[in-house]
């Protein structure tokens, strides 16, 4: 049996653009091959959260299963990871089987992803190639790297792929199809995070909808059916793949601020981060998108770029300057979709309408119409959906949607509109050089494209010019700081600046966009060249120059704009995206207050950090490095601690009772807080102040104060004597045999072992004693902290909100407590299972494509070869 020459052909030419796709990240971010890593601030702050982890698994040969250096304690799985057995993870085939790596794959996923995405739609492969390299540098795509969000960018470069998938499947070719959308959302969901994976499901139901209503119409019911079928089915194998992370994830997120308050209502009040099923919807949308923010889409200085973006100006050098003025708290840069992929968008928009309009019956008119039907209800719900707040519909979505309001950050719903965007423009473009030179439709609707296209195009450049004439380039919070700290005039500069950089941006845009409408009108009048191949070759190259320079040009603000050249030797600048060398960025030393800190405190004692303020001790790792932390940063904190901070510990909040005074606080005396971190009063210097009224590792109380509700047991933690009595909620109140205990002069309980993981104590008490601990209570289906009494398992209880507590029998103890995570034997089998099932999936598509007879791999006449909608859906 002989290889089909076509797909061999095929083969060579997808190689060859994918090995160009590899330079191309590696001549882009040229600072890795000189040992330079970014400094992205949540992966500094991820490598503090595993930095004693680490060291843990150094010691004993593996990471622990509960993290004690973030809030007092938390599951380690949303740090460190849990054990999964997915050969997607292991062989990662949509990165070269590992061949590219980090920082490289982020760029090298999203630029295959949309490549196949277009090469599905039977787009020539240089229109296919600047769809992949728009896609790529798309500016939220790079300033998300650029701040250290990597899971987040590797799903969304593999987004394209699912929907790649669901074309081919749609073009009736089943085992590809399959095998392509389970490869690319399973790796959606082995990135881990979730809410792109949401978006992208969200995608997946618009593409089934449209496909649905053109179903109907059609009376094709039958493979609309099997279509859906079988993409539910790869889907859920890719799920499978991830099932043991999922479900440990599920789990925890019941105790998290993600899974709702026990404290809150469902009207809760403002200011709260928590509601009672899920994140509060003033917290959740503090991300949202400003209504003429969008217009950062098309221009995108439009906004002034960053709130530290870096400018060279002659009174205040090269430094970065606070040019935003949106609507967000603060940003790293906008969200640049670029000119020209969105006038090529536009044109293919007026493609399909012109088309579908002169040729109603036409088959292939028809299939392309539905493609910008779906392009377009795409773009709009991503659009609304990122605009959060701003738009009346959302609410009812957050409060009704399954699992939305587990998100915040509305804006990254324009993750959607990035897939549609270069998909559906350089589908147009190839559309109109086959149609033109092809005859397809008339010479009046040749031309009604292109001036159709100018109009829509001038008429979006004319309301962003309209907006700029009217605004004043104002900021409300940060003018005042402004002026504040330099004054009247120095906040004018600063204004000339953000005007200089939007003005300039939309000249920009204009000049991007009257080169490709240019480009366009030499296609109409046949100027190119005397063919379509040649055409397509010439306006091809062309095309992905243009959008080259235009997406790279903005993204290299954002990422590598403080990098400069000196005798081929890079160096770092003062700009705000600082490159640093490798080893300068793993190093994590000990301060000399950490060191102190260190030195005195024998019986592990907790830290907490007030350097940066009560809002910096909960958004910071720097202190867990090396002590038993009461703060920390992870977007996912338990919320019964949340409720801790917000009530007991911060001034401020949503109804804090915590009178802010860290030296009297009784919540942080129960969590055994020993010091406390800070600055000197003339600023220059870090102190430590000890607490003398830390509790301990555990003690013995008398009596149970029983709280009728959850906010009632927060009140009493500021107010009870916890030395003497116990804090204990009505659903734990029946587990506790009495409501007074007997405790001498000679009860104690001393802590003698501990690591992670377990923790033992010896007790002694004449008399039945319930004893507190100063530690968190978990228990979930993921993993629960056990208690035995001399190796015998006791009933641990839930005492003051959030430690553990025990009733101890008279006399002299071992009380033990130990982590044990939940079994995941049968989810690792089904992960290796359901990801093999996959790579078999994909091996048997692509050798049933090479063997193949017939040379048209889709069985389709000339005439859909040429203008290539018979991938459309159907």
């Amino acid at each position: 049996m002989n290889i089909n020459q076509n797909f061999l052909k095929q083969a060579v030419f997808f190689i060859v653009f994918v090995l160009g796709f590899w330079c191309l990240t590696i001549l882009f971010l040229a600072p890795p091959e000189q040992g330079m890593v970014l400094k992205q601030g949540d992966m500094q702050q991820v490598r503090l959260m595993r930095y004693a982890a680490e060291g843990v698994k150094e010691t004993t040969g593996q990471l622990p299963n509960w993290n004690d250096r973030l809030f007092s304690g938390m599951p380690s799985g949303l740090i460190t990871g849990v054990e999964q057995s997915s050969l997607l993870l292991k062989f990662k085939v949509i990165e070269l089987f590992g061949g590219v790596k980090t920082p490289y794959n982020f760029l090298f996923v999203a630029m295959l992803s949309m490549f196949i995405l277009l090469l599905s739609l039977k787009v020539d492969q240089l229109f296919a190639a600047a769809a992949a390299i728009g896609y790529a540098f798309m500016t939220f795509s790079i300033s998300s790297y650029e701040a250290g969000h990597i899971t987040k960018v590797l799903a969304m470069g593999a987004m394209p792929g699912v929907l790649a998938g669901l074309v081919l499947l749609s073009r009736k070719k089943y085992l590809l199809g399959a095998a392509i959308t389970a490869l690319f959302f399973g790796m959606v969901v082995n990135y881990f995070h979730y809410q792109i994976a949401y978006y992208a499901g969200i995608m997946v139901g618009l593409y089934f909808m449209v496909e649905w209503v053109s179903a109907i119409k059609n009376k094709s019911f039958r493979h609309a059916g099997i279509t859906t079928g079988i993409a539910v089915f790869a889907m859920g194998l890719s799920v499978l793949t991830c099932i043991g992370k999922l479900s440990d994830t599920n789990e925890y997120a019941k105790s998290t601020m993600r899974g709702g308050s026990a404290v809150e209502s469902d009207n809760s009040q403002k200011g709260s981060q928590v509601a009672k099923q899920g994140l509060d919807i003033g917290y959740a949308f503090s991300w949202s998108y400003g209504v003429d923010e969008t217009f950062t889409l098309l221009v995108p200085g439009f906004k002034g770029g960053s709130t530290a973006e870096y400018v060279k100006d002659e009174d205040f050098g090269d430094r970065p300057l606070p040019l935003y003025f949106g609507d967000l708290q603060f940003t790293s840069g906008p969200v640049y979709m670029g000119a020209t992929l969105i006038f090529l968008f536009i044109l293919g928009m007026v493609v399909a309408l012109v088309w579908v309009r002169e040729k109603p019956s036409d088959t292939f008119a028809k299939l392309n119409y539905w493609w910008a039907i779906f392009g377009f209800v795409t773009l709009l719900v991503s659009i609304l959906l990122g605009l959060g707040r701003n738009f009346f519909i959302n609410e009812f979505l957050f409060n009704n949607l399954p699992y939305y309001n587990k998100f915040r950050t509305p804006m990254m719903a324009l993750v959607i509109a990035q897939v549609v965007i270069p998909m559906i423009g350089l589908m147009g473009i190839h559309r109109f050089i086959v149609l033109v030179y092809g005859d397809e439709i008339s010479d009046k609707g040749k031309k009604n494209i292109v001036v159709y296209t100018a109009i829509i195009v001038a008429s979006f450049i004319g309301l962003a010019i309209v907006c700029s004439v009217f605004s004043d380039f104002s900021a409300l919070e940060t003018d005042k700081k402004i002026v504040e700290q330099g004054g009247r005039e120095t906040l004018n500069k600063i204004k000339d600046l953000r005007s200089s950089l939007v003005w300039n941006d939309i000249y920009r845009s204009i000049m991007f966009m009257g080169g490709l409408l240019g480009l366009v009108y030499l296609v109409l009048k046949k100027q190119a060249t005397a063919n379509a191949f040649g055409a397509s070759i010439l306006v091809g190259v062309l095309v992905i120059g243009l959008v080259s320079f235009d997406m790279m040009g903005v993204a290299n603000r954002y990422l590598n704009d403080d990098v400069l050249v000196n005798d081929d030797v890079l160096v770092e600048s003062d700009g705000y995206k600082n490159w640093e060398y490798k080893d300068t960025e793993e190093a994590i030393l000990p301060s000399s207050v950490d060191n102190q800190i260190i030195a005195n405190n024998t019986d592990g004692k907790r830290v907490i950090d007030y350097r940066r303020g009560i809002n910096g001790t909960f958004n910071d790792n720097t202190a867990g490095a090396f002590h038993r932390n009461i703060g920390g940063y992870h977007p996912a904190k338990m919320s019964r601690y949340q409720d801790v901070i917000s009530y007991c510990i911060a001034s401020s909040g949503s109804t804090a009772t915590g009178n802010g005074d860290l030296m009297n606080n009784h919540a942080l005396d129960m969590l055994n807080c020993g010091y406390i971190i800070g600055i000197s009063q003339d600023g220059k210097s870090e102190i430590v102040a000890p607490r003398y009224s830390a509790m301990g590792a555990a003690w013995f109380v008398d009596s149970v104060c029983e709280s009728p509700s959850a906010k009632q047991a927060l009140l009493d933690i500021n107010t009870k004597n916890l030395d003497r009595n116990v804090i204990v909620e009505t659903d734990m109140k029946k587990e506790i045999s009495s409501k007074l205990f007997t405790t001498d002069s000679s009860s104690k309980i001393v802590r003698n072992f501990y690591s992670n993981d377990s923790i033992c104590y010896q007790s002694k008490n004449l008399g039945k004693g319930l004893a507190v601990f100063s530690e968190i209570y978990y228990n979930e289906k993921n993993g629960s902290w056990r208690v035995y009494i001399d190796g015998k398992e006791a009933k641990s209880l839930r005492v003051n909100y959030i430690l553990r507590g025990v009733e101890i029998p008279a006399g002299n103890h071992v009380i033990s407590w130990v982590y044990k995570p939940a079994d995941r034997s049968v989810y690792l089998n089904i992960e290796w299972a359901s990801s093999g099932i996959i790579l078999l999936l994909m091996a048997g598509s692509l050798v049933v494509s090479a063997f193949k007879k017939e040379d048209d791999l889709d069985g389709t006449d000339k005439k859909s070869k040429n203008i290539g909608n018979s991938s459309g859906i159907s």
